[in-house]
């Protein structure tokens, strides 16, 4: 491939997230779950236009998200369609609609000024803050939330086996949103405590973006393992070690700063 048709591939992507977003919002991949079916077909169970439904199949179709079967004219699953049910195991259903919604989106399109300035770009974009945004537009509320349940749950299965805990322990989910994160971690050990720490308005959201979506949206920023010690330190903490996971995962470890052990080697 060379440099023009690279670059063309980077500048429409954003055409690819659209097209993996309208298949799942329409519930293409739990219609075509149990059979093929013709377009007439899904457009009557999506609730749909025909002919758009298949522009919106041919895309899918050239991106493997749909299979096309030319003798019987009917559209098939593929892996990647299965991973769109909200039922199927590792769904990805939720990071297709919480990556996509306008207010994850939409501050994207102005990046350079944030980078110019410095500066949010998500409040001047949205016409307020992005949780404030998020509470009175409900749909896009309910699709970040469950981006955060997904990403959530990609987090309990790897960070969960490195956290050690006994059975006095109190387990503290700071940020934990709806908790999910904190059942995840408390439901191997019924005799563990845990405490969910959120403000109330994001309760029902989590609050993981990346460093860029962070800039766009949030006061706040990414952080590398020698901005984290010296945020300990403003708190009082130190951190003690860095335990990664088997996934893209890692646990810090931080301690009381005045907590001193004494260990008896007699």
């Amino acid at each position: 491939m060379d440099t023009g048709e690279r670059l063309w591939g980077m500048v429409t992507g954003y055409r690819v997230a659209g097209v993996v977003r309208a298949v799942a919002e329409l519930g293409i991949a739990e219609v075509l779950a149990a059979r093929a079916l013709g377009v007439e077909d899904i457009a009557t169970w999506c609730g749909t236009e025909p002919s758009a439904t298949a522009r919106l199949l041919r895309a899918a179709v050239a991106l493997d998200l749909v299979a096309f079967d030319e003798r019987t004219a009917r559209f098939e699953t593929t892996p990647l369609l299965d991973a769109l049910r909200p039922d199927a195991p590792d769904s990805r259903y939720g990071i297709a609609l919480g990556f996509t919604t306008p207010a994850r989106f939409l501050p994207w399109a102005d990046l350079a000024q944030s980078v110019r300035t410095g500066e949010r770009e998500a409040p001047k974009m949205l016409g307020a803050e992005l949780y404030d945004y998020l509470e009175t537009h409900l749909e896009e509320g309910s699709h970040v939330t469950l981006d955060m349940t997904a990403t959530t749950a990609a987090a309990v299965r790897d960070v969960a086996p490195l956290i050690g805990a006994t059975s006095d322990a109190v387990v503290v989910d700071v940020g934990g949103a709806a908790g999910a994160f904190l059942h995840g971690v408390l439901e191997p050990d019924p005799t563990l405590r845990g405490v969910v720490l959120e403000l109330p308005q994001v309760a029902a959201r989590a609050a993981a973006l990346n460093d860029l979506d962070t800039l766009l949206h949030l006061p706040g920023r990414g952080r590398g393992v020698p901005e984290f010690e010296r945020l300990f330190r403003l708190a009082g903490l130190r951190l003690a070690k860095v335990v990664p996971t088997a996934g893209r995962f890692h646990v810090l470890e931080a301690v009381n700063r005045k907590v001193v052990r004494i260990q008896n080697n007699g």
